[in-house]
């Protein structure tokens, strides 16, 4: 949009009165906004990273830290799902009866409502994309390596010493608020950042270095 800039995030939200409390139809139905707003960008504000090597003797660890700070990230997965009425947030609400709402139906105020109702105007494609953004900042252990150097003493021997190491990678996250991966993308675009549609679960790697010196 023009004065924006690239990667801005427009949704639909909730129609809502000077109160905030939600619209609903003479039908009891959630409404949107007649028109998007921006809710934030995906790009992140800052990039940080630390890195830390130790040793004693012959055994060695070295961290990686990373994380992204600032920016939005949402799942249409979520949304996709609630409609459809087979994520456990729905199963839940439908095991309560009732979802708690901030609502107004014309003059009436409203505190409750259907389950069915509520997750069938906010999910699915285009709909009221509110409830499923979520911050983008994320802080993880990037990687965790702990090894051994074996140092042979016999100066007849071929190999002059070893190294053994255990590597895991994207092993958990410090902090995180989405309830998904925020590093998530639907593609190789930049455009399609922290755009969380149905995509494979980023995945925790392990591995097993063992380096000679001949």
């Amino acid at each position: 949009m023009a004065g924006g800039s690239f990667n801005d995030l427009y949704i639909y939200k909730f129609a809502r009165n000077d109160y905030g409390d939600i619209i609903l139809s003479a039908a009891g139905v959630p409404t949107k906004a007649a028109t998007q707003v921006k809710v934030g960008n995906v790009n992140p504000n800052y990039l940080i990273g630390w890195n830390n090597n130790l040793t004693y003797r012959n055994f060695f660890a070295s961290a990686l830290i990373n994380g992204k700070i600032g920016g939005v990230a949402f799942s249409k997965t979520e949304a996709f799902l609630d409609s459809y009425g087979v994520s456990q947030r729905t199963a839940d609400a439908r095991d309560a009866g009732t979802i708690p709402i901030q609502a107004i139906q014309g003059t009436t105020k409203v505190t409750s409502i259907d389950p069915v109702i509520y997750y069938s105007a906010i999910g699915d494609r285009n709909k009221i994309m509110e409830p499923y953004v979520y911050s983008r900042t994320n802080v993880r252990l990037g990687q965790l390596a702990l090894g051994y150097n074996l140092r042979f003493k016999n100066p007849n021997s071929v190999v002059k010493d070893a190294t053994i190491s255990f590597i895991g990678r994207n092993l958990f996250f410090f902090y995180k608020v989405a309830p998904f991966d925020p590093e998530q993308a639907m593609s190789t675009s930049n455009s399609m950042q922290s755009n969380d549609v149905f995509s494979v679960p980023s995945t925790r790697s392990y591995g097993l270095n063992i380096k000679f010196t001949l």
